[in-house]
This record gives C-alpha cells, structure tokens and sequence, in this order.
C-alpha cells in the first residue's frame, strides 16, 4: 500500500529535457512555411504564366483524384480545394493528400512483413478444435489466419489491470523472469521513479546476457528525455533507438508517430497500453 501512495504522488523531476530542440526546430519550420507562402503569393501575383501552368496541374491532379478508388467524401473536398485555389490547393493536397512513404520504404516494410509471417504458421489441430466447437467463431479464426496472417493459438490468458500500479507491478515481475530478450516499444517514456524501477532490471538483464531492446517516439518523450538518455541506455548494454526524430527542417513525414505501448518478453509474454495494461501470456 506505501508503494502504490508513493507511485500515485509521483512528481515530476528535473532531469534535463528536448524542449530547447523543439522550440528551435517549431521556431525554423514557422520561418520556412512563411518564406514558403510569401514566394507563392509573389510568383502568382506577378507571373501570368504561373497561374496557367497552376491551373493546368490543378486539372490534370483532379481528373487523376477523380480517377481514384476511393470514397468520393474522400475525393470531393480535395477537388473543391484544388479547383478553388490551384496553387495553395495543390500544396496542400501535395502535403497532406498523398502518401508520403516512398517505394523504397515501402519495398522494405513489404520485405520484412514477409520474412516475420514466415514465422507466423498456423497449427491447423487448432483451427480443426475450434470448428469441432463452434463453427462461427471458426470462420472468424480462419480468416484472419488465411486472409490477414495472424494464426490462432491455444493455452493463452488474458489479464486486465485496471489500475496502473497493479499492471507495473506485473510488468516487473514478469520483466525478472526474462532469459532472452526484452523488447520495449513506448510512445513517452519519463525518467521518474516508476520507469526507474523498470530500468533498474533492464540493465541488470543486459549484463545477465538478456537481448533487451528499448524504442521509443522523440515527439512524445521531448519533454521527458534527452540524447544522454540513449547515452546511457546503450552504455549499459541496451539496444536503445528513437523513432522519427525531428529535425530542423519543413517534413511531414514529422507528423507521423509512434503511439504503440508495447513490452513483450521471451515471445511468452506481452504487455500493452501505458497506465491501463492488458498482458497476454503464451504457454
């Protein structure tokens, strides 16, 4: 009970935070976005020919939105836009309307989710037990097994903690037990007491031998942590990497984020979410 009242008036320290790197980087983009905008209203203004050419592009991605498969609430708002103002409206479609992976990241995503499904076989005496059983949720079961590639398993549990102290106490005793590895994957992570206790058997598993791996989202650590937290991560023996940093520059792929909340440990065991924790266990 101490423990749980000292975990809930938990304050916040003063270890030393990003936020300097993120008001620059807030200050650099504002700077090139109004620089941006400027040259935009200047060029349009002045040369006749700058608007044609804009209203010719402006036809051309119209008829290619239109041409799309996709839902025409989807489509509507960007033709209106595009048509209505041809310049700021093809940026914006540009910025915000497309898909911003390139193929060769997407060449890559596609590779590595082909070897891990290698890994992902389906036991079919499963699948067969569950038809035996009830044939609704049999169907259910094979099609994510055959159509999305995630197979069903047997002899698993399901826990919930409502309360946050309850699921890091679990997570911790369930961390003490890791004998190959330990992947961590968080949206925000802070150097205060409750991440203090889990660190402390991280590092104590990296020298033990235990592959323990430590990922988490620039944007929503900013304010938590610096780059002398990954200093001392991998000084200790821990695979620690950021996801996405920000950088000084006008990207949209900055936008994109990691919000995962996942530990998982040994393929056995596997927490998910941050205060409200769900553990799945595999026997």
């Amino acid at each position: 009970m101490d423990n749980r009242k000292h975990m809930r008036t938990e304050k916040k320290t003063a270890v030393k935070n990003s936020f300097g790197r993120l008001l620059a980087t807030g200050i650099f983009v504002l700077i090139q976005v109004a620089w941006l905008a400027y040259l935009l209203l200047y060029f349009y203004r002045d040369y006749a020919w700058i608007s044609l050419l804009s209203t010719f592009i402006a036809i051309i991605l119209v008829l290619k939105i239109y041409g799309t498969s996709t839902n025409s609430a989807m489509k509507m708002p960007w033709i209106i836009v595009i048509l209505a103002f041809p310049i700021l409206g093809i940026l914006i479609y540009l910025l915000f309307g497309r898909s911003i992976v390139t193929r060769a990241v997407k060449k890559r995503f596609n590779s590595i989710e082909e070897s891990y499904k290698k890994s992902l076989s389906q036991d079919e005496n499963i699948l067969k037990e569950v038809k035996d059983k009830d044939i609704y949720i049999y169907n259910q079961f094979h099609y994510l097994s055959n159509h999305e590639g995630y197979p069903v398993y047997k002899n698993t549990d399901i826990e919930f903690y409502s309360i946050g102290e309850e699921g890091l106490e679990a997570q911790l005793k369930e961390l003490e037990k890791a004998e190959k590895f330990i992947f961590m994957e968080y949206h925000a992570i802070e150097e205060a007491s409750s991440f203090d206790r889990i660190k402390d058997v991280l590092i104590r598993k990296a020298a033990a031998g235990v592959e323990v791996r430590l990922f988490y989202d620039d944007v929503g650590s900013i304010f938590f942590l610096n780059k002398d937290f990954i200093k001392e991560m991998r000084a200790n023996g821990i695979d620690c990497r950021v996801f996405n940093p920000i950088k000084l520059a006008f990207n949209m792929f900055m936008n994109n984020r990691d919000h995962r909340k996942i530990t998982v440990i040994d393929g056995k065991v596997g927490f998910t979410g941050g205060i409200i924790l769900l553990t799945s266990t595999l026997t």
